[in-house]
């Protein structure tokens, strides 16, 4: 990279249907590159090739492996990746895009974003104070994010979990689930219940993770709160970033949230959850009420 960025590299990551895009959004406006090769919610798809494999779904990676991905993506991000690859990593990240291409529910990755990552060239970082990502499966692989990109920052997105057990996107619940709960799901619990569990225990695990291995760097962003007091939140994320922003830039920030829909849980059966789960919930930033 030879253009000297003013600010460290910034990931976002949540349960899926957590509120990333907006916070994506925000970083853009700040000034953030957040790469070319994008989805609609602006997930970065090199991340998703590299990280979201069919087969770690199945057989969680060595270190050694998440290393090699790391390395590739950071690479990709902030150099460009064409005539920089050796034959077996071209190979490498063809054997990818075959993985997913094989996966029985799409993944968002296939060989045109593997074409993409090859072919990448080094970013243009003229209009930008730094580079970053957006792809909510980041948390699983915070340890090693952590040590090997140098001054990482890290915002974590957190939505009300009991909305969230009803969400349609339980697509991390599948993929990640019995590495996070490191158990098999329990036989004939209702689905609200298993996601609610793994909301808990992912989240818990993320800000653990966050707190320990990222002092100074970790930002959690209560997704509720956000848009219901962007005036107050989104200050906290541009101190953060640390970024330098015009009156202007923060107003049309604020111009970016708009109210959501909270509470849909209580149009549900929350028996099916218990204290203990419920008492996460609060712990976790939520006030909750319940039809018990």
């Amino acid at each position: 990279m030879n253009f000297q960025l003013k600010l460290p590299p910034v990931a976002i990551g949540g349960i899926g249907g957590s509120g990333t895009r907006l916070i994506a959004d925000i970083i853009q406006a700040a000034g953030f590159f957040i790469g070319e090769t994008l989805n609609h919610p602006l997930d970065n798809l090199y991340f998703t090739l590299l990280f979201k494999r069919p087969d770690w779904v199945k057989r969680f990676p060595s270190t050694e492996e998440i290393d090699i991905a790391i390395h590739l993506f950071q690479k990709a991000m902030t150099q460009g990746l064409h005539g920089k690859l050796s034959s077996s990593e071209i190979a490498y990240l063809e054997y990818l895009a075959t993985l997913h291409n094989a996966a029985k529910s799409p993944t968002g990755a296939d060989r045109l974003i593997a074409q993409k990552i090859i072919s990448s060239n080094a970013p243009d970082f003229s209009s930008h104070v730094g580079w970053g990502w957006k792809e909510p499966n980041t948390h699983i692989f915070l340890p090693e994010i952590a040590r090997k990109i140098k001054n990482i920052r890290y915002i974590h997105v957190v939505r009300n979990g009991l909305d969230m057990a009803y969400s349609k996107n339980q697509q991390q619940l599948r993929n990640w689930g019995e590495y996070i709960n490191n158990e098999p799901p329990a036989v004939n619990a209702a689905q609200a219940s298993l996601s609610l569990d793994y909301w808990i225990k992912a989240n818990q695990r993320a800000i653990q993770l966050g707190d320990s291995l990222l002092p100074n760097r970790f930002l959690l962003v209560n997704y509720d709160k956000l848009c219901s007091e962007p005036t107050t939140e989104i200050p906290r994320i541009i101190e953060f970033l640390e970024a330098k922003l015009s009156t202007h830039t923060i107003q049309e920030m604020n111009e970016m949230v708009a109210p959501i829909s909270v509470g849909r849980y209580q149009n549900h059966d929350t028996t099916v959850f218990t204290q203990h789960q419920l008492d996460a919930v609060t712990e976790l930033g939520f006030d909750i009420e319940t039809n018990r």
